[in-house]
């Protein structure tokens, strides 16, 4: 199989240290049938490890461990009755 990224990053030489990114949510229950949450994920901006799987989702062990979009804000609301 072939990527866009052969060549590029020679597996056998991917070296990654420590990653961290910070993320903050909150939620405010109004009463028992109405909630608000909002958050924002990635809040510096990080760009995540420059590995292929990042951006290819090639390997079951990384996908969905790196988000490649960046910032991202999100607000909703749960309502009970």
């Amino acid at each position: 199989m072939t990527s866009a990224l052969d060549g590029v990053l020679p597996a056998d030489r991917i070296v990654e240290g420590d990653d961290y990114s910070h993320d903050l949510r909150a939620t405010w229950a109004v009463n028992d049938q109405i909630e608000f949450r909002a958050g924002v994920l990635n809040i510096t901006d990080k760009e995540p490890p420059q590995l292929p799987e990042t951006y290819t989702g090639t390997s079951s062990a990384t996908v969905g461990l790196y988000d490649n979009r960046g910032r991202f804000f999100f607000v909703g609301a749960s309502l009970k009755y």
